[in-house]
């Protein structure tokens, strides 16, 4: 279960992408108003949250807990606009959504990547085909976007990494190494950039608070972050899973980290000595953190 864990909110996103979405704070010059991926009570601020599949429970720190969905995968995100995070699952095929009625889309083996990639507010039932490397968005489009591969898939990123107010389509491969054996972040109607080790997994999102998503990884086996144009920071023990996130509001992502053996969340704010520690959870769970899309090798499994 640790393993699953793992791979489903390491795959970044939105809490869709994931999870699902993508960045904690998309917040570009566009007029739209983009809440808080993961903030459940529309204070600004990402809620702690877990998905429990032993008993199918959503557990909200300080909001709520509530039973929904069965052998799902948890693609929380904000689809009617109202600035709050919705409760919503897919399971392979179908997109539930707590007090709505359920949308067919996507097939067994898609990863669920919803994002506002129309810069409207409102978020976009998508998904990714590993199997094709097509991206599939309800509304807008496909896009043949990613390197299809059972040993190396390509490890999807999107966010909005030029502030105009839409989640980019993104990918992180480790098939195309740079000069120095890095990983390639292949973004939509950007230039190929080389960063990260072939090991490390995506974890973007606007750490300097300059409204656009900053190209990031996560390094599992050292618990190390490095974030492009920042720096390199160590935060978290090996294989801790990272949850970054908006937690303080300040429109700016911080540094966080969920221990699944002890259930403990670490949050940290990039320029500041303070952290937060809060237990929240217990092995097995799913944390619900603002970058959460599975691999097609779990979703498959």
């Amino acid at each position: 279960m640790r393993r699953l864990t793992l791979a489903i909110l390491l795959s970044v996103t939105l809490l869709g992408a994931s999870a699902f979405s993508a960045s904690s704070a998309l917040r570009g010059s566009s007029a739209v108003r983009h809440h808080v991926v993961g903030d459940y009570n529309g204070d600004g601020r990402v809620d702690i949250a877990v998905y429990r599949p032993s008993s199918d429970r959503w557990h909200i720190r300080g909001v709520r807990s509530v039973k929904y969905g069965f052998r799902v995968i948890p693609v929380p995100a904000d689809y009617n606009g109202d600035g709050k995070t919705d409760i919503a699952v897919f399971n392979g095929y179908l997109w539930g959504f707590l007090g709505r009625r359920s949308i067919s889309f996507g097939h067994p083996g898609d990863i669920p990547l919803p994002g506002d990639y129309k810069g409207d507010g409102k978020v976009q039932l998508a998904v990714f085909r590993p199997r094709t490397g097509w991206w599939y968005i309800r509304g807008v489009g496909r896009f043949r976007y990613g390197h299809a591969s059972e040993n190396l898939p390509d490890v999807t990123a999107p966010a909005d990494y030029n502030g105009d107010g839409k989640v980019d389509i993104a990918v992180f491969s480790a098939q195309h190494r740079g000069p120095h054996q890095q990983g390639t972040w292949h973004i939509r109607g950007m230039k190929d950039v080389n960063f990260g080790d072939r090991s490390d997994f995506p974890v973007p999102g606007d750490y300097n608070g300059d409204g656009r998503a900053d190209i990031a990884t996560y390094t599992p086996s050292s618990g190390h972050w490095h974030i492009r144009g920042i720096g390199n920071f160590a935060f978290g023990k090996p294989y801790d899973t990272p949850v970054p996130g908006d937690y303080n509001g300040d429109g700016k992502t911080d540094l966080a980290v969920f221990r699944s053996t002890t259930g403990e969340w670490f949050v940290r704010q990039l320029f500041e000595v303070r952290f937060l520690e809060v237990r929240f959870g217990r092995d097995g769970d799913i944390p619900l953190a603002p970058t959460t899309p599975p691999t097609a090798g779990e979703l498959a499994g």
